[in-house]
């Protein structure tokens, strides 16, 4: 999947070489405008020169949320997101400072997306993004993408899960007639024309149509599968099927759009001057249609995965707890355990002395889940059962925050 940056490095490298020919030409007149200010008659010296705008095709997941929108206001509305360890996009949304999954979620639906920054002097209005976003994993990277399907960004990424395959060592000398970087690279320089001529269509766009066949097989089989996953899998994966149907024409107007640059290129032009419209083709339609199903049966088995994993065990009581809460509650050793027990699976989860303490006392006396039992001892209540959880509640609201520290620090002695 790595070789796949390739087919955007001949892209990337012709916006290098033009932003190094404008910063030196920048550095020129920037030049000629001190040197006039140096001069005893200064006269009038104009306006400065301005500086030109770094711009490339990726955009780093390790970006803050500022640096995301100055990427992609700088190439115009788009970018490409490749990341090949998933934790260096959610380590960002989790934070403050680099939190753009509202930007993603927007950008999905070519939403306008905005950031008005006074001390930076920064305002940004991006009337259509469009952003890809490729990121693999491992099955436990995905909880802390996704904390859960609520927000909607989920539902805006397709998923592909590979199956699990007989261990055996390549043989890492055998020997390719060419390397996967020199075949994907001469892809990609076969992707920069049909980069250049969209770019010539900006003011003539082309309009891409499925025939009246196309869709009415489109409009049926994501009807029959709407109708299948609801029964399934509930009506919160509604979201997930229309934006797989949204997918599916994007696929199909991809794969034609790579048909016309195999075809076409050879009478003269991807595009014709006086086209308008673009109809897509039947066997493009039948592979766009093909992958969806695919990843329509892989996503349904990552939503199926992540939401038992984030289910709210007390839901049914009205207690809302977060992702966070419900990963250590479903740590905790059933029964009777010691504070001592507690402290150090908060620690495995990065969760500091005093948030845990904080944690605990939320868990007795605010949701009644936990019971303290004696000092430093507490017992789980269990999932369904009211009684349990009442009586945590009763016997909690007797207990303070500063008992329970004293009764750890005693067991940690």
């Amino acid at each position: 999947l790595n070789f796949c940056r390739q087919l955007a490095k001949p892209l990337k490298d012709e916006m290098r070489r033009e932003y190094e020919g404008k910063k030196m030409e920048y550095e020129r007149l920037m030049a000629a405008y001190e040197a006039k200010r140096k001069q005893k008659d200064k006269g009038d010296r104009g306006e400065p020169p301005v500086e030109p705008v770094f711009r490339t095709p990726f955009v780093p997941g390790n970006s803050s949320s500022s640096a995301v929108y100055r990427a992609i206001d700088a190439n115009g509305g788009w970018g490409l997101m490749f990341e090949t360890e998933a934790d260096t996009v959610s380590a960002m949304i989790s934070s403050d400072y680099g939190n753009y999954s509202d930007l993603m979620r927007k950008a999905f639906h070519h939403e306008t997306i905005s950031m008005n920054r006074v001390s930076e002097k920064l305002h940004i209005d991006v009337d259509s993004p469009r952003l890809s976003v490729m990121l693999t994993c491992t099955p436990g990277q995905l909880q802390p993408l996704f904390p859960n399907w609520e927000n909607g960004l989920g539902s805006r990424f397709f998923f592909y899960q590979f199956p699990e395959e007989e261990p055996r060592f390549n043989n890492v000398f055998a020997r390719n007639t060419r390397p996967f970087d020199e075949e994907y690279l001469k892809m990609g320089e076969s992707l920069l024309k049909l980069y250049h001529a969209l770019e010539e269509r900006k003011g003539r766009p082309v309009q891409f149509v499925m025939s009246s066949n196309q869709q009415e097989s489109f409009l049926a089989s994501f009807q029959e599968m709407l109708k299948d996953q609801y029964e399934m899998l509930g009506p919160e994966y509604k979201a997930f099927v229309y934006r797989l149907a949204l997918g599916g024409f994007r696929y199909a107007m991809v794969l034609s759009t790579l048909r016309r640059l195999a075809t076409m290129t050879d009478l003269g032009g991807i595009f014709q001057p006086e086209e308008s419209a673009m109809v897509c083709d039947d066997r493009d339609f039948a592979t766009a249609m093909t992958i969806v199903e695919t990843l329509a049966n892989h996503t349904a088995r990552v939503y199926t995965r992540l939401a038992k994993e984030t289910e709210n065990p007390f839901a049914d009581k009205g207690i809302k707890l977060t992702p966070e809460e419900i990963k250590i509650y479903r740590r905790l050793p059933d029964g009777e355990f010691k504070a001592s027990d507690y402290i150090a699976i908060a620690k495995e989860q990065n969760i500091s002395r005093t948030s845990a303490y904080r944690l605990i006392n939320l868990f007795c006396n605010v949701y009644g889940i936990i019971t303290p039992t004696r000092r430093g001892h507490y017992r789980k209540a269990a999932a369904g059962n009211n009684d349990a959880s009442k009586s945590g509640e009763t016997e909690a609201q007797t207990s303070g925050t500063e008992p329970q520290r004293g009764g750890t620090e005693n067991e940690s002695n």
